[in-house]
């Protein structure tokens, strides 16, 4: 028997977004030797999760719980999840309230993943018709598919080569959270980390555990939807949000993160500092752009980035003025 947890981390101010993600977990077609368990975390949510799933039928392999805990965000949510998974799982899936996976989802995972896999993530859809594979640069080069081969064409499964997996993922974000299912067996001590609650704690998680070297796969299938929920992500995209700076603070740490926390050979060495240097630049063209809104904000923010980086503020001036160029352009994108 494989045992399957679903996580689902809660937090919406809007109802019908968890019913639909837990109904399509019920919609499975599992295989006869699959049982999932879904554990809710409650984020402290305005909408009570249980009102959302109580009118639910749920097959004898599908089950569920609900956690409660402070509001605390996404990251905190699945490591009170994760230290609540039982210890026969073999899997964990995450899926975030707002989604929804398509009827094979699970059936594809536990295929892809076999007796030695240990990452697994798919397409899904973006904003429809869009998915997220065509949105990355990595999975629009030609070039990138010399990274790995296909190990059953079927279910359009790939298989990366050796160390090829963690490479990419350093390059750009390309498992959507909501897609990744993982060999729980093998990392049960492996938690997200929480000091990224605003940018990077499942971008971490998925490179700790490429990093391992063991088997990653992926199904170019598109096995899921994402919606409009709540969300601490989507939220801080636009350039007006109040929240972009934050993002870009957070993704600053993360990146920090990674240099601090893994061996990276030259070429990997150079994209992060590309990622490093794009989201100093990034930071530096807020703070100055936001300074005549709100000066304090501001000046909130410039001890933040001096605290986190003294040598990005030292270059804050030139990369202003690269900004500006690009920005008149029409080519400024964090």
């Amino acid at each position: 028997m494989k045992n399957i947890a679903a996580i689902i981390p809660f937090f919406q101010r809007k109802g019908g977004f968890l019913t639909a993600a837990v109904q399509s977990i019920v919609d499975q077609r599992l295989p006869d030797d699959v049982r999932v368990h879904i554990l809710i975390v409650n984020d402290e949510s305005p909408i009570d999760p249980l009102s959302e799933i109580s009118h639910l039928e749920f097959p004898a392999n599908v089950s569920f719980e609900i956690i409660a805990q402070q509001n605390a965000g996404p990251a905190a949510a699945r490591n009170n999840a994760l230290d609540a998974v039982p210890a026969e799982t073999e899997f964990v899936a995450f899926l975030d309230s707002d989604d929804v996976w398509f009827e094979d989802h699970l059936r594809t995972a536990v295929r892809a993943l076999g007796d030695e896999g240990v990452f697994y993530f798919s397409d899904n859809y973006e904003d429809r018709p869009v998915t997220t594979f065509e949105k990355t640069k990595y999975f629009s080069r030609a070039a990138s598919a010399g990274d790995w081969e296909i190990v059953e064409p079927a279910l359009n499964i790939f298989q990366f080569k050796p160390r090829l997996a963690f490479k990419a993922f350093i390059r750009e974000y390309i498992s959507q959270t909501s897609t990744v299912v993982y060999r729980f067996s093998k990392f049960k001590d492996l938690r997200f980390d929480s000091d990224l609650r605003y940018s990077g704690e499942d971008y971490f998680f998925w490179l700790l555990i490429a990093n391992s070297g063991s088997p990653v796969t992926f199904s170019s299938n598109v096995n899921g939807d994402r919606d409009k929920g709540v969300s601490v992500y989507r939220d801080a995209y636009s350039w007006d949000s109040p929240k972009v700076l934050v993002r870009l603070l957070g993704n600053l740490l993360f990146w920090k993160r990674v240099a601090a926390s893994f061996t990276l050979d030259d070429d990997d060495r150079q994209i992060l500092d590309e990622h490093i240097n794009k989201t100093r630049m990034g930071i530096s063209y807020l703070i100055m752009r936001n300074g005549r809104r709100d000066r304090a904000k501001s000046v909130g923010a410039i001890f933040s980035f001096l605290k986190m980086d003294p040598l990005g503020i030292a270059q804050s001036p030139a990369l202003i003025m690269k900004a500006i160029g690009l920005a008149r352009k029409g080519l400024l994108e964090f």
